[in-house]
């Protein structure tokens, strides 16, 4: 076994009368049972020996050794191998005397022994500790390449622009908990139909990012085939289809599936509508009307429920000039903080802002969120929301398009004296839009006169918005919004924006950062 392995790697004498000769279970068996039980063995003289030491009588005779002293070499209750001294002649030291000297030397070899041993254990140790610390960073490093990957996947599979509807407006916000979400969401607009829908993976990771695939894949098919056909697409029988898919691709018991399938008729101002598994309702805000929530229902879908057990139901909607509808998965009004769930906070902050335009709804949903949760980054789950409104089609806009000239600035402000009511207080609103104008002048187009800078201008009874767009290269608007206000440290277009953040009730930009939206609201809907 290894322990005598090791045992017989020690027993070797390299100096003897007659010359390199090994001590072993074989040669000197009773030596050896008499060092496996931890005990010494000392001869005084070869003709002392017993019977039974018969072959290690012969041993000493043949390599001439009269006297021996050997002591096992124990550490921690295990042999490690022996130490000893041997005599060749009566004129050699009594070797009883040094019995007590070679224990001591024996306990200090052995400890160098084990000490030797465990530092070549430990070596060795720390290369597989290194190899294996290596090949792991190796594999995490393809793992987190294959997320990204697979991130990157999901966030291209999301709509990058919103449909453009004639009657209609609509806005989205989403935000996954970690790196791979399981929210999704899709808009088809076929013929006179927004087909749209919302959907939510159990879990979240490659697993999820794969079911969603399913899911694009799926209501993609369905859609492809009823426009082919010029058919009238039916949210109640799309979701039927896709039960039916689900349960025939065998995924795990253990996953689920909340769906929301709307489909607004744009000629006849109908939202019929979906869903399974959704328990989070619609909310609409009509006129003056307090918010409420619409019908809504269905069990989730699982490989592990019947679908004869729970038939999709399809709801109706009618959708008035100015209405304002907001859909969304569980994760924003679900999210909790000191034991209070967002949702009701939710109902107030859509109740007080649904009038305004849906990308103005949105972000003030997320500022109030922000102050509820502390951070928009850190959430329990994916946040993903739709605001969908019918358009107003009493605003008054108008649109101004000037080159790149500070002398351009008064031919600005002479237009706006038109539209603004010089009875409102308006003189802070006002300095933010020169501010914004000078900034796309000086900043965004750098003062060549041959660039564009266009101010449009849209208004009604409830509130004013003002886009200033440039012919520049943008900038990162959402860092420098998000640093610390600093007056100190900012050059004159960071101080011309941070005063414009303070004078307005609401500041966007695009994702290019070339175009910014003032909003001042004229009437409060608290």
């Amino acid at each position: 076994n290894e322990e005598t392995n090791e045992f017989e790697r020690y027993c070797s004498w390299p100096e003897s009368p007659s010359g390199h000769c090994t001590v072993g279970k074989e040669i000197t068996p009773y030596w050896y049972s008499q060092l496996e039980k931890f005990q010494n063995v000392f001869v005084e003289s070869v003709k002392h020996l017993s019977k039974d030491t018969q072959r290690e009588k012969l041993w000493m005779q043949n390599n001439g050794v009269q006297s021996i002293v050997i002591i096992p070499l124990v550490y921690g209750g295990m042999l490690y191998g022996c130490l000893g001294i041997v005599a060749s002649g009566s004129s050699d030291v009594q070797l009883l005397e040094n019995v007590s000297l070679l224990q001591i030397v024996g306990e200090i070899f052995v400890n160098a022994l084990v000490r030797k041993d465990s530092e070549s254990k430990l070596e060795q140790y720390h290369h597989e500790v290194r190899s294996k610390s290596l090949a792991l960073e190796v594999a995490n490093a393809h793992i987190q390449d294959e997320i990204e990957k697979a991130r990157r996947l999901h966030m291209n599979l999301l709509p990058k622009v919103m449909p453009k509807l004639a009657k209609y407006t609509v806005a989205s916000y989403y935000h996954s908990a970690e790196l791979l979400g399981g929210d999704f969401y899709n808009f088809y607009h076929i013929g006179n139909q927004l087909v749209f829908y919302l959907s939510d993976v159990t879990g979240h990771g490659l697993d999820a990012a794969i079911i969603s695939v399913f899911v694009r894949n799926t209501i993609s098919s369905f859609i492809a085939q009823k426009a082919a056909d010029d058919s009238i697409i039916c949210p109640r029988e799309l979701l039927a289809y896709f039960k039916q898919q689900y349960q025939q691709e065998q995924f795990p018991l253990d996953y689920f599936i909340c769906l929301f399938i709307g489909v607004l008729n744009e000629s006849t101002d109908e939202l019929r509508y979906s869903s399974a598994g959704f328990q989070n309702a619609p909310l609409i805000v009509s006129g003056t009307e307090p918010v409420r929530e619409l019908p809504c229902g269905g069990l989730l879908i699982s490989g592990s429920i019947d679908p004869s057990l729970s038939e999709p139901k399809e709801y109706l909607c009618t959708i008035k000039e100015g209405d304002s509808l907001l859909f969304t998965t569980d994760g924003l009004p679900e999210q909790m903080v000191d034991k209070q769930m967002y949702e009701s906070r939710l109902q107030r902050v859509f109740a007080k802002y649904a009038y305004l335009h849906p990308e103005w709804v949105i972000d003030f949903i997320n500022n109030d969120f922000r102050s509820f949760t502390g951070s928009l980054e850190n959430t329990d789950d994916d946040i993903t929301f739709l605001v969908l409104q019918g358009k107003d089609s009493n605003r008054v806009k108008f649109s101004l398009a000037i080159p790149s000239s500070f002398d351009q600035v008064i031919e600005v402000q002479q237009r706006l004296a038109t539209v603004f009511d010089a009875e409102e207080d308006l003189d802070m609103f006002q300095m933010a839009i020169h501010e914004m104008v000078v900034n796309a002048i000086e900043h965004g187009n750098k003062l060549d006169s041959a660039k564009q800078v266009v101010i449009t201008v849209r208004t009604n009874d409830d509130y004013i918005q003002v886009d200033v767009e440039d012919q520049g290269v943008g900038f990162d608007w959402d860092q420098f919004l998000k640093a610390q206000f600093d007056s100190s440290s900012y050059h004159d277009r960071g101080r011309g924006i941070m005063m414009t953040v303070m004078a307005v009730d609401g500041i966007r930009y695009n994702a290019r950062g070339n175009s910014v939206s003032l909003l001042k609201i004229m009437r409060d809907h608290s």
